[in-house]
């Protein structure tokens, strides 16, 4: 979170992002570490997130790039939105969860990973 968001809070626009930092509100809460190539954050815990909605792609302004491996994801959440920077997960993050979730939907363009029916597919594997 940047200086003005951490003194003043967040100040989202119309598309859910904060004009301030450009962390999305479906991410609030969660937890993440800054890589270190300091170019992009890694979400590595569920934190105090307790929306229905969770929102992965940018913190900081930077884009999140990974989600760690001993990472278990919020089982209360119906929706979860993958941005196209997520290069790395590990599924085995998502196996308790996936009976709880609605719909994961990838975004455009994300070079790894793809959405398909609400299921979650890697380009590589197709699977």
């Amino acid at each position: 979170m940047g200086l003005l968001c951490r003194l003043f809070g967040h100040t989202y626009g119309s598309d859910d992002i904060c004009t301030r930092c450009g962390t999305s509100r479906g991410s609030e809460g969660l937890k993440f570490k800054l890589n270190d190539d300091q170019k992009g954050y890694t979400l590595v815990h569920i934190g105090d997130c307790i929306s229905t909605t969770i929102i992965i792609g940018k913190y900081n302004g930077l884009p999140v790039t990974a989600i760690g491996a001993n990472m278990r994801m919020y089982q209360n959440a119906h929706t979860v939105y993958i941005g196209h920077s997520v290069t790395k997960l590990y599924p085995e993050n998502f196996l308790d969860s996936f009976n709880s979730w609605d719909r994961i939907t990838v975004q455009e363009g994300n070079p790894v990973y793809s959405g398909a029916g609400g299921c979650l597919i890697e380009k590589a594997t197709k699977t």
